[in-house]
């Protein structure tokens, strides 16, 4: 299993939405497997959190974020061994 993304971080996009950037945990480089980074997003700190999106950059706008809303946000990062713990969790206010 992968360790967790670290470093998350997010910040209100300047076109629009929630803008997040974090860290790869060490090994999740395309050459060793292919690497997976699963965008959670929730409304309240507690949760839940819903996954939102798959992709395989370390950066992710999520332009479904309204205006006036507070959003929670988390990311993990998967291979074909599994999935890994959460990363820390970011607040973003729009």
């Amino acid at each position: 299993m992968p360790d967790a993304p670290s470093h998350l971080a997010g910040s209100a996009a300047s076109s629009g939405g929630a803008f997040l950037s974090w860290t790869p945990p060490f090994g999740m480089l395309p050459m060793f497997d292919p690497m997976q980074y699963n965008v959670y997003r929730a409304t309240a700190a507690a949760g839940p959190f819903t996954l939102i999106a798959q992709l395989s950059t370390a950066t992710f706008v999520d332009k479904s974020a309204l205006a006036g809303s507070t959003y929670y946000y988390v990311v993990t990062a998967a291979k074909g061994v599994g999935e890994s713990p959460r990363s820390n969790r970011v607040k973003i206010s729009l």
